[in-house]
């Protein structure tokens, strides 16, 4: 039990960036002392900060002011518009960040992840142009370690927070920073009350969103790999571990989509549960559902494959070549990193497409808000308002994603780095 608690919380860190790539990244410190886990910031070097972005009119779209960045040939992803033209806690705040001192600023997490340390990265990324620095520690799991850190952190004089604690114990983490009276941003997951409302500034995704745009995606383009098939013949397989809610979610929402748009055929949808597996966050785990699966249903000609994680969609495609079906199949998965690795090694495969956001772009609204609050120009309650669900005490900032393809992959990183090179100074 201890040990599948174990790969469940850490699974559910992964998830919650699961739409992220890699990039390059280095490890974090394994130990929870403050004094140990400070990465290689950049130093100041008398550099001046990056030229700010051009003017635009007051009455410029987010279109417009994102265009002003990245040039009017360069396409406009939509996570990047809402980077933007909002009142307050956006990178195009307009604000002298060289007028002040340095701020120091120290993500906190529960357990590091591949999320926690593409979001880190992203954070060094920026941290001249934004004058700050940033360190990262981890409690190892440990509750009252993460408040121990907290508080240690604090007295060291730091100026904001970003924090990734357990989410059971929310309410006590979220009582601990307002007592410490530091500005402070939660990441990957929303803190919320019985009745559903936001209660802290947080930046994450929209599961159901996301099962849904990639549901949509493989609707809208099945045909072009598989032709105009009887739609008699087809079989949805949404594949994900039913123990993490946001697999459900996300598997929900594909079912949706897929009874909305194909009223009628709901017994040709199917989840696919890797909970059997002695390791059910794995590749394998999905290989060996999606063969067993697929081979007991012959009957099944096509197969339509909403992936609630890429690794699944990994072991899915594996699977299915191995049964020589894959040519009658096509895969979308939230998470780009191993299709990547799959797409610059010349794969053109089933997985055709995957959801994503590319870590440093998802770290810069929590680095805008997190300097809103840090300058007095925000406080909890009065930052992205114009973004605010109503009944909310605070904002879940939801970043939007992007379907990407093998033919347009490439641009779109492109078109990530232009931006983040806005913002970015050696």
């Amino acid at each position: 039990m201890k040990k599948m608690a174990c790969i469940l919380l850490a699974f559910v860190l992964l998830l919650a960036l699961a739409a992220c790539g890699t990039g390059n990244s280095t490890t974090p410190g394994e130990s929870s002392s403050p004094a140990s886990t400070v990465p290689e910031s950049p130093e100041p070097d008398g550099e001046s900060p990056a030229a700010p972005p051009e003017d635009v009119a007051d009455d410029a779209t987010k279109e417009d002011i994102i265009k002003g960045l990245i040039g009017d040939d360069v396409e406009i992803f939509p996570e990047f518009l809402g980077l933007v033209g909002g009142s307050v806690g956006y990178i195009t705040d307009d604000v002298d960040h060289q007028a002040r001192d340095t701020y120091q600023f120290v993500l906190v997490g529960n357990t590091s992840s591949s999320a926690t340390t593409n979001t880190f990265n992203g954070f060094v990324q920026f941290s001249k142009y934004f004058n700050y620095e940033i360190e990262q520690s981890y409690s190892d799991n440990d509750n009252d370690k993460f408040i121990t850190l907290m508080e240690t952190y604090a007295l060291q004089g730091k100026n904001g927070f970003i924090l990734n604690p357990d989410n059971n114990v929310f309410d006590r983490i979220k009582e601990v920073a307002d007592e410490l009276e530091i500005p402070y941003i939660f990441i990957l997951t929303p803190y919320k009350d019985e009745d559903g409302h936001n209660l802290v500034p947080c930046v994450g995704e929209d599961d159901y969103t996301d099962g849904s745009n990639v549901m949509n995606w493989l609707l809208d383009n099945y045909q072009d790999r598989l032709g105009d098939i009887n739609m008699d013949d087809v079989g949805v397989m949404a594949i994900g571990w039913s123990v993490v809610k946001p697999f459900a979610v996300r598997a929900q929402a594909a079912e949706d989509v897929w009874n909305e748009r194909f009223p009628g055929r709901e017994d040709q949808f199917y989840f696919i549960d890797t909970a059997a597996q002695d390791n059910p966050v794995t590749q394998e785990a999905a290989y060996n559902e999606v063969a067993a699966f697929v081979s007991a249903h012959p009957e099944i000609k096509y197969w339509i494959i909403p992936s609630g994680a890429g690794l699944f969609a990994n072991g899915a495609a594996r699977a299915l070549e191995s049964l020589n079906v894959d040519q009658n199949c096509i895969i979308c998965s939230i998470g780009i990193e191993e299709l990547i690795n799959e797409w610059n090694a010349g794969y053109d495969g089933c997985w055709a497409a995957c959801l994503s956001i590319k870590p440093n772009i998802y770290s810069m609204p929590m680095l805008a808000g997190l300097l809103a609050m840090a300058d007095g120009r925000a406080t909890p309650e009065t930052l992205w308002q114009e973004v605010r669900a109503e009944g909310d005490k605070a904002t879940y900032y939801i970043m939007d994603t992007t379907v990407i393809t093998r033919d347009t992959y490439k641009q779109y990183g492109e078109a990530c780095d232009i931006l983040a090179a806005k913002y970015t100074v050696e």
